[in-house]
């Protein structure tokens, strides 16, 4: 990801806290990636937001007849790290699953490649990780 003012951070979290979905994606033979996407219709919104990510460009045709066909990108691994950690302290809305994202990945092993590398309380935590993102997105702030 290139250099951001604290603006361009700033807009940047608006559209993820709006648009996007953090995720931590539990990949077979206990291996896990961070994921971040942000889909919308507005084209050239999205591709400033690729090019500020290094994401590349998608077109999504829509799947019902009466639906536009949206824009968007997907990160994952480092790329998506480095776009959360440096957004998180303008995120909002989605604050909470940036940080279990995060502590997830700092509290978790690298994955060697080597099913057998992790143990099972490894797994249980990234699982639980996991989890606790995808509950963050059903909590909603009553301020």
């Amino acid at each position: 990801m290139k250099e951001l003012s604290a603006t361009d951070l700033a807009w940047l979290a608006g559209l993820i806290d709006g648009e996007g979905c953090i995720r931590l994606n539990l990949i077979r033979e206990r291996s896990c990636t961070p994921y971040l996407s942000i889909f919308m219709k507005h084209y050239e919104t999205m591709k400033e937001v690729s090019q500020m990510t290094g994401g590349t460009l998608q077109e999504r045709k829509p799947q019902k007849p009466h639906w536009s066909k949206t824009y968007g990108i997907q990160l994952t691994g480092d790329r998506a790290r480095a776009t959360v950690e440096a957004v998180r302290p303008y995120l909002r809305t989605k604050a909470l699953e940036a940080w279990l994202l995060l502590e997830a990945l700092a509290q978790s092993p690298k994955h060697t490649g080597n099913k057998d590398t992790l143990t099972d309380e490894d797994e249980a935590l990234r699982v639980g990780y996991s989890l606790a993102i995808h509950a963050a997105k059903q909590v909603v702030n009553v301020n």
